[in-house]
């Protein structure tokens, strides 16, 4: 497993779980666990033409991620909320033309919605495509688990994930580039974007963060990630830090603490560990998020995190990785930012690309959550002016915006953006 790597090239834009008795159900048969990647991966129709079909996963569905061992048994299946309107959207690749394309033999050139049933391994839309030297079909899962927040198979628990597991073509690690509490890696960083994104000055590594859509109202009962560290890492050494995420302004939520950690991997550099975090009140969560994976407070140990990483990157998919730092850009003094580190391209063995996209960080939801009991001191302050509107997290939000899909208070009453 080689865990150094040369960094080529990146794109980077500047500027239910619906009860606890569901995750320990087994909904998943255990001659489903072992299904690979070139089963669910888009396909070419000609060797020497670029024709892909593909749809990311629309906003509130993930992939069910790894277990405390690191193993992606699951990684086949998705999950999202039951009853909500999903959204699927392509933006599939013909270079000579835009082509036809169809969702489940029914709807035709525009977007398509979906609603998951509860309790179910509800399928995942076929998409198909027609170009000039052919056509495609993609799915995005073997299937989408309606209401799990997580899935529990009755031996581990598995957290949802941006990443698609089955895609996985191997894990770098690299403590020297993207560590925190750590000079060479500062210095290093700054190199980087000075040459592909010379607005980010100045940056102080202070962790990595992964951001997480939303579709549905849900607690956030815990999330976690693979770490690195050339030292044994503690519950004590680090924590999550939760921000809300409404048309770009971050705001903190709270924060996690870690409540357990597993060594699964290690070598002579140091060693990878499972840490999951949780807090005894756990967030209602209304709007996107972003987690933040950081040193506590006073701790000085160097953190990294891994990355799992792709041989293919796909037109029209997700990018969620961030470095935590702080950072000038414009002028400007930001303390605890976030700047994308996406569409990075790593250099492995015998000189092949790998593309990274999202850090190793996964959730846990429970879709159980009443929201009225949180609500009246949004509703009051909504109330005392009327023209003003806020997200049910208290954060007042810009009308003239565009706001993003979520459960928002103006005048003191209720109304929802799909």
């Amino acid at each position: 497993m080689k865990k150094t790597y040369a960094l080529l090239a990146a794109m980077i834009a500047a500027t239910g779980l619906a009860s606890a008795q569901q995750m320990t159900k087994p909904l998943l048969k255990a001659q489903q666990k072992i299904i690979y990647a070139k089963q669910n991966a888009p396909k070419k129709v000609s060797e020497d033409y670029d024709f892909e079909a593909f749809y990311a996963a629309p906003d509130g569905v993930f992939y069910i991620g790894g277990n405390k061992s690191n193993n992606f048994n699951y990684g086949a299946y998705a999950a999202g909320p039951a009853d909500v309107e999903l959204k699927f959207t392509t933006k599939y690749l013909d270079y000579f033309n835009p082509g036809d394309y169809m969702w489940d033999d029914t709807v035709e050139n525009e977007d398509y919605t979906y609603t998951l049933e509860k309790d179910q391994i509800n399928a995942a839309p076929l998409l198909y495509v027609a170009g000039v030297s052919g056509y495609d079909t993609y799915k995005m899962a073997q299937g989408i688990l309606g209401g799990y927040g997580s899935y529990n198979d009755g031996d581990d628990e598995y957290l949802l994930a941006n990443y698609n597991s089955e895609e996985f073509s191997t894990m770098f690690w690299d403590m020297g580039t993207l560590s925190t509490n750590y000079e060479d890696a500062n210095t290093q960083l700054n190199e980087w974007y000075s040459y592909y994104a010379p607005v980010f000055k100045n940056i102080v590594i202070k962790g990595f963060a992964e951001s997480f859509s939303y579709a549905a109202p849900y607690k956030l009962e815990a999330t976690c990630a693979d770490i690195v560290c050339p030292e044994e890492i503690t519950a004590d050494d680090v924590v999550a830090e939760i921000y809300s995420d409404v048309d770009g302004t971050y705001t903190k939520l709270g924060t996690y603490n870690a409540t357990l950690v597993n060594r699964h991997d290690a070598d002579s550099e140091g060693a990878c560990y499972y840490v999951k975090f949780e807090s005894d009140e756990p967030l209602t969560i209304t709007t996107p998020i972003m987690i933040a994976i950081t040193n506590s407070e006073g701790n000085t140990k160097n953190i990294s995190p891994t990355e799992n990483v792709t041989m293919d990157v796909h037109y029209g998919q997700r990018y969620t990785s961030y470095i935590y730092a702080d950072y000038t850009a414009g002028g400007n003094s930001f303390t605890n930012g976030f700047i994308p580190f996406q569409h990075v391209q790593m250099q492995g063995y015998g000189g092949r690309t790998h593309y990274l996209d999202h850090w190793t960080v996964g959730i846990k939801q429970n879709y159980d959550v009443e929201l009225d009991g949180i609500e009246s001191a949004i509703i009051d302050k909504a109330e005392a002016d009327n023209n003003a509107t806020y997200t049910i997290s208290g954060v007042r939000v810009n009308d003239k915006a565009t706001m993003q899909r979520g459960i928002y208070v103006r005048g003191g009453k209720k109304f929802i953006v799909k």
